[in-house]
C-alpha cells in the first residue's frame, strides 16, 4: 500500500540526483560530514532539511516532514506511541490523497445539467 522510504534511502536518491553528497549538502545548506552522520543515524535530521530532501527527490514534503515527527517520538512511551499511530494514519491518508486522480465532470463526460438534482422543466 503506501511506502515510507527510509532517511537513508532518500539521502541516496537526492545524492544521485545532485551529482554527489557535497553539491547535495550545498543544496540543503548544510555540511557533508552531517548528511554522512545523518544517513548513519548518528545525527537527527532536522524537519527542514527532510522537507529539502523531499524537494529534491521529488517526495511529498508534507509525509517528509510528518516521517520526521514520528522519527522525534519515543516508542516506549504510551501517549507518544498512541501519536506514531495518529501521524502515520494521517500520512497514510495525505498519501493516499495525493495518489488520487480528482474526478471532474470532464473527464466522467457530463455535464453540470446531466448531474444537478432533478429539476424538471
Amino acid at each position: 500500500m503506501t511506502t515510507f522510504t527510509s532517511l537513508k534511502e532518500t539521502i541516496d536518491i537526492a545524492e544521485e540526483i545532485a551529482g554527489g553528497l557535497r553539491p547535495l549538502a550545498r543544496l540543503l545548506d548544510t555540511n557533508a560530514s552531517n548528511l554522512i552522520a545523518m544517513r548513519k543515524g548518528e545525527r537527527p535530521c532536522p524537519i527542514g532539511i527532510r522537507a529539502r530532501l523531499a524537494e529534491v527527490t521529488g517526495q511529498s514534503t508534507t509525509i517528509a516532514m510528518l516521517d520526521g515527527l514520528i522519527a522525534k517520538l519515543d516508542t516506549n512511551d504510551y501517549h507518544e506511541a498512541q501519536l506514531e499511530v495518529i501521524l502515520r494514519s494521517v500520512a497514510t491518508s495525505i498519501q493516499d490523497q495525493e495518489t488520487k486522480k480528482p474526478s471532474s465532470s470532464k473527464a466522467t463526460g457530463l455535464d453540470w445539467r446531466n448531474r444537478r438534482d432533478s429539476n424538471p422543466r
